[in-house]
């Protein structure tokens, strides 16, 4: 009987501390160990300007007006119900909104890729038409006035030497900074600096995807990719906008490298298929994305600090300052009525870790913000009208079928 009591004593020990590891590790996986919590609301801390209206002291104005996705689409996209996008309403978008407010915010159209074909297993007996198609749209781009396109995997679908000759006769420029050939040299021009308002706005395109294709591509490091672009540019200090076609958690996790830390990134996507409705926002980075097969543009207003590195959404502060006054309130609620109980502590292990993440949107110092604003414009019946696209719209239908 003594043996099996012993036997007992020499197992409950280990147990004990087997639980104690396993609710440290709990408390510290929610958050308690890392983050100490701010004296007061941090997004009460900052001054911050009333809106994007206001005057703020060395901001510079842009606007940047984005599609991705397109995917061979030239029509509305055939919804039962309100049906979006097409070249028309596309166009007519840039005539009825850009334009008239381009003194107040001058602006860039840029696209993030994946513009000319909806899969990569084409169908053979419809290729010359689907090529006919790519090439018009392409052309259509650069009249409807796009800048500048990210090469996303999905256009190298018709091989390289077709897209970049297609592009030439369109005149519309093209960049990469991932795409390499056998030798491991650039195919595209990495970057390119735009103007908007007499300001300059580094842009870059990067892409994943096939590591590998018919042509002997290969894809370079987006990290090492984006690191190199900027270096290029050595006196440069506004934003950096990435064309992206490697997918927002790629996206995530290249904004979050070390190498690229501090730098004010504002990725644009185009892997993931549904737009985001409020941009992802990570300690120095934005990123946005609009509908697929042009249904909406993206519309993002920047103004930006040189030198700024903190992204800040004025129409959200309120919400997010109310937002932390009720996590304080319930932690204090929680502190009164658990008292210091084991219970307290994994309640306040997770309060703590929506604080942390909370936080990510604090404004910070002043004079190292730069502000935002952000919508999705869906391209519905307000924009129907007919422009000069509408015929090169009716004959693309027409070769589609």
């Amino acid at each position: 009987m003594m043996q099996v009591q012993n036997k007992r004593s020499r197992f409950q020990l280990p147990l004990l501390l087997i639980h104690t590891i396993i609710f440290s590790l709990l408390s510290g996986c929610a958050g308690t160990g890392s983050f100490r919590w701010p004296e007061a609301n941090p997004f009460q801390a900052t001054a911050l300007p009333a809106s994007l209206g206001a005057e703020i002291p060395n901001a510079k104005s842009v606007r940047i007006a984005f599609t991705s996705n397109v995917m061979g689409e030239v029509e509305a996209c055939g919804c039962a119900v309100g049906p979006k996008g097409g070249l028309d309403r596309r166009l007519n978008f840039i005539d009825m909104k850009l334009k008239p407010e381009a003194s107040s915010w001058p602006y860039l159209i840029l696209d993030a890729g994946n513009s000319v074909l909806a899969t990569s297993s084409l169908d053979a007996a419809r290729r010359d038409s689907y090529m006919k198609v790519a090439k018009e749209l392409l052309k259509a781009h650069k009249s409807m006035g796009v800048q500048v396109q990210n090469v996303a995997y999905l256009d190298l679908g018709f091989g390289l030497k077709f897209f970049q000759e297609a592009a030439k006769e369109a005149e519309l420029p093209l960049i990469s900074a991932t795409w390499m050939d056998a030798s491991g040299k650039l195919v595209f021009e990495p970057s390119i600096m735009l103007d908007a308002g007499g300001e300059k706005v580094l842009v870059i395109g990067v892409s994943g995807g096939l590591d590998q294709n018919s042509d002997g591509l290969q894809s370079k490091d987006p990290v090492q990719a984006i690191a190199d672009a900027v270096a290029a540019h050595p006196k440069y200090d506004g934003p950096v906008v990435v064309l992206s076609d490697l997918g927002l958690i790629r996206d995530e996790e290249v904004a979050k490298h070390r190498s690229l830390s501090g730098l004010p990134l504002v990725f644009v996507g185009s892997r993931d298929l549904g737009g985001l409705a409020l941009p992802k926002q990570g300690k120095h980075s934005l990123h946005v994305q609009s509908e697929f097969r042009g249904q909406q543009w993206g519309l993002l207003d920047l103004k930006y600090v040189p030198g700024g590195n903190r992204w800040v959404n004025l129409e959200k502060m309120s919400e997010l300052t109310a937002k932390w006054d009720s996590l304080i309130e319930r932690r204090k609620r929680a502190r009164d009525q658990l008292k210091q109980s084991r219970d307290w502590k994994l309640e306040d292990a997770r309060l703590a870790s929506t604080a942390k993440d909370l936080v990510e949107y604090a404004p910070g110092k002043p004079g190292t913000n730069s502000f935002y604003n952000y919508e999705l414009i869906n391209l519905d019946t307000r924009y129907q009208k007919r422009n000069r696209l509408t015929s090169k719209m009716n004959y693309l239908i027409d070769v589609k079928k």
